[in-house]
């Protein structure tokens, strides 16, 4: 057959029937009996098992037993007791067993983005936000104690390892200042091992900036944030703030296999998003100045692997400089890299 078509050769087939070619190959749901979504997926690169993680309102979610939280925290809202936690869960490649399950999660919300496996020891890491005091095993972490918000502005964004099993968490930590942060990608660094962490920041007081890229918050809304953690989570390496005077999102995170930068995608209402001269795209097409405007650009920013501030200025937002000369990172509205996201354009 030629390039542009295909064929099917079938044994022992009735000709009498209809011939139905099915490409999906298995499908399985995953939870108890309450609200369960899925966020984040990822394949063990030496086990070739599936790993899916999520949130749960489930106290029944399937196969905790023998997990490393085998129940769900509790929280206790309008003198309702309720569930809310993140779940880890291990399925075989072809989907037709659950290996095992775990809850992750404090007496509060919590809520997962992002799962990755170590390419080198086959740990498994997740992140995302909590809202829980008491989040499990962050003792010994980088973070050890819950940084803060308020009323409804409060969360941390956290990290978690735990063994490929899911029988163990070896360590937590949380990330984050006096005001909100979450999570939103993680990455690992396929050279060093080290793990990264992006996501959205409202704190002025965000761990390790000192030395990053972009040392100082800028936004009048929120910050986008990069951090460098070890890969015991037991200490923030470096972490820098990402954003210009209004809104900045950080939604991807991606580490060059062969120079190791790390780039970040989102998007932003910052018409002095840092470093865009020499970018593919200079200038924010729909940057809005007010918080909840509903526009703005795409953005694609490329950091150097240990996320520092380099020979040049990280000060951020229209900072001054040519952005050409001494490229700390260099952003752009889109780039050679493969990004996909959401337009909205206002009428």
């Amino acid at each position: 057959m030629d390039k542009n078509r295909y064929s099917f050769e079938v044994a022992k087939a009735d000709p009498s029937l209809p011939i139905v070619i099915d490409p999906i190959l298995q499908s399985t749901y995953l939870g108890g009996s309450e609200n369960d979504s899925a966020y984040a997926l990822a394949i063990h690169p030496t086990t070739g098992e599936i790993y899916v993680a999520g949130v749960t309102k489930s106290k029944d979610f399937p196969q905790t037993a023998g997990g490393a939280q085998e129940w769900c925290n509790k929280w206790v809202i309008y003198l309702i007791k309720s569930c809310y936690d993140v779940f880890v869960a291990r399925l075989n490649k072809d989907l037709t067993q659950i290996l095992q399950s775990t809850y992750l999660g404090g007496s509060d919300e919590d809520y997962v983005t992002a799962l990755a496996i170590h390419p080198k020891t086959g740990e498994v890491y997740v992140a995302g936000e909590t809202k829980s005091k008491n989040f499990p095993k962050t003792t010994g972490g980088a973070q050890a104690v819950y940084g803060g918000g308020y009323r409804y502005y409060k969360g941390d964004a956290f990290v978690a390892r735990l063994n490929k099993e899911l029988t163990q968490i070896l360590q937590s930590t949380y990330l984050g200042g006096s005001s909100r942060d979450y999570a939103t990608a993680l990455a690992i660094h396929p050279k060093t091992g080290e793990v990264y962490v992006a996501g959205v920041t409202e704190s002025k007081d965000f761990p390790k900036t000192t030395g990053g890229a972009q040392r100082k918050y800028s936004g009048r809304g929120k910050d986008a944030f990069v951090a460098r953690l070890n890969k015991e989570l037991t200490q923030i390496l470096q972490s820098t703030y990402l954003g210009g005077s209004s809104n900045d999102n950080a939604k991807a995170l991606a580490i060059h296999p062969t120079t190791g930068e790390v780039y970040v995608a989102g998007w932003t209402t910052s018409d002095n998003f840092p470093k865009t001269a020499c970018g593919a795209q200079t200038k924010c097409n729909e940057c809005i100045t007010y918080e909840y405007s509903g526009s703005g650009d795409a953005f694609v920013a490329r950091l150097s692997a240990d996320l520092s501030a380099g020979n040049g200025s990280g000060s951020g937002g229209s900072g001054g400089g040519s952005g050409c000369r001494y490229p700390i990172f260099k952003s752009s509205k889109a780039l050679l890299v493969f990004v996909v996201g959401r337009r909205i354009r206002r009428k």
